[in-house]
């Protein structure tokens, strides 16, 4: 069986078919990084809830995050399936509807799945930040752009809706 370790890491060096041997402060490793950390609370939210179809979105969001990361460690990994933001627009526009209007800024928490969905919602706008620090560099495809714009949208209704499936209401900021 072959080791899982490689040695690298040892002199804080990593390895990335895109660019060879490289820093583990390299910018691109940044965003893989919070990947990562995306991607396990989106697993640790899955294991929170119960609802089928919301599982299944976040399992498929999940495996677009994978894509994404194998695309921007090896530029010639060809995607085969790619993110698609109009799905995630669609549970936005459709969730969104059967929610109380929004006259007050929301607080992250209320239930567990909720407040873990805030973080995967403000973790989605971090992942969006350091791409766009790297994308002159990196180019993810457009439309996967457009779906990390939309991540955090649906991490913000995702978790407004679990809030309301448990307490019918949001937690709000009141700056009095």
């Amino acid at each position: 069986m072959p080791k899982i370790y490689t040695k690298y890491g040892d002199q804080g060096q990593t390895f990335l078919p895109r660019l060879g041997k490289i820093s583990k402060s390299h910018e691109l490793l940044e965003v893989i990084g919070i990947i990562d950390e995306l991607n396990c609370h989106i697993g640790l939210l899955r294991s929170n809830l119960q609802d089928t179809d919301i599982l299944g979105i976040l399992l498929e969001i999940q495996k677009d995050l994978f894509v994404i990361g194998a695309r921007l460690a090896d530029d010639k990994y060809e995607i085969q399936k790619k993110p698609e933001h109009e799905k995630l627009e669609k549970f936005i526009d459709n969730t969104n509807d059967k929610l109380p209007p929004l006259v007050r800024f929301v607080l992250p928490g209320g239930s567990l799945p909720a407040a873990q969905a805030h973080i995967c919602r403000s973790l989605s706008r971090k992942f969006e930040r350091t791409l766009a620090r790297a994308n002159e560099k990196y180019q993810p495809e457009p439309k996967t752009l457009v779906w990390i714009n939309r991540l955090s949208d649906f991490f913000f209704i995702l978790a407004r809706s679990l809030n309301y499936t448990a307490s019918g209401t949001d937690i709000t900021w009141d700056d009095k």
